[in-house]
């Protein structure tokens, strides 16, 4: 049996690891804010006090981080540091989000260490984590595919193998810019379809039956039919993701739609403010149909 840590209880971190404490695995947690592990410690989760702590006890150690900054930073504090305290052979499961570049930094300092580094960056959103049905990309050796996947088969049920760390956070970008351009056609398209008095209800039979429909369509009809209930991905991911993406387009070229999605977004998270929701831009094309209305 192995001992598994969990670091980063945002909302998707949570989310995975009540998945992970529902199938009786004992976890041990860490965040920098302690009060969000409250949830986490009720359920049976075991509290450690630092990162040195958690490395120093843990076989395998999941990362739910905010970014790369971050994430090079835990591993490499001089203190604290995972690399520091995790045993020869532990295996670090990163879940985030970052650039290639930085994973397959992390990948080479963590192996000169002795210890194995896995990209996977999941989708799926919270609702995903909470269902078990996460999509993961992941970067690991075949040596230790068996090991790991079943704990990421715990809160995904999709997974696709590489053995590039940087194609892994490649895939998972070039997804996430998919995401954000679909979820901006939702939301216009729907905006349209309601300013020509077309009920809710009848585009959701056409929107969801027929060739329009698309994941980030069914997130964006929910938003509308749940009286704007938040799609947990807040506009600083949002605009995180799609700084990465325009990081990995081809400077040389220019992709017209990629650009206004880099765009729009960016002036969704201006207006409305980092901790506000994706589904934000609903709100900002019928204001600024307002202000061109007057």
């Amino acid at each position: 049996m192995y001992n598994i840590g969990f670091i980063g209880l945002g909302r998707m971190g949570q989310a995975i690891c009540l998945r992970l404490l529902s199938h009786d695995i004992i976890l041990r947690v860490y965040n920098r804010t302690p009060e969000k592990a409250t949830k986490l410690l009720d359920k049976g989760a075991v509290w450690c006090n630092s990162p040195a702590e958690l490395g120093a006890a843990c076989d395998i150690i999941m990362l739910c981080l905010s970014g790369e900054q971050v994430t090079e930073a835990l591993l490499t504090d001089s203190e604290n540091g995972l690399l520091r305290h995790c045993h020869p052979g532990c295996m670090i499961i990163d879940t985030g989000t970052i650039s290639p570049e930085s994973a397959t930094y992390n990948a080479h300092l963590t192996e000169t260490q002795g210890q194995e580094y896995i990209s996977c960056p999941v989708s799926g959103g919270v609702e995903g984590a909470n269902n078990g049905t996460l999509a993961a990309i992941v970067a690991a050796q075949p040596a230790v595919r068996t090991i790991i996947e079943s704990v990421i088969s715990r809160f995904a049920d999709r997974i696709t193998w590489l053995t590039s760390h940087a194609d892994a956070q490649k895939l998972k970008i070039i997804n996430n810019l998919a995401e954000s351009i679909n979820l901006l056609g939702a939301f216009e398209v729907l905006n349209i379809g309601l300013t020509h008095g077309i009920t809710l209800d009848e585009l959701h039979s056409v929107l969801t039956t027929c060739r329009g429909r698309s994941a980030y369509m069914d997130v964006a009809l929910r938003f509308l039919n749940s009286n704007l209930k938040p799609s947990d991905v807040s506009l600083a991911v949002r605009c995180k993701d799609l700084c990465l993406a325009g990081s990995l387009a081809d400077i040389s070229r220019h992709y017209p739609i990629s650009d206004a999605a880099i765009e729009l977004f960016s002036r969704v998270r201006e207006k409305y403010g980092d901790e506000q929701d994706q589904c934000e831009y609903f709100n900002f094309i019928n204001e600024e149909k307002k202000l061109n209305d007057n």
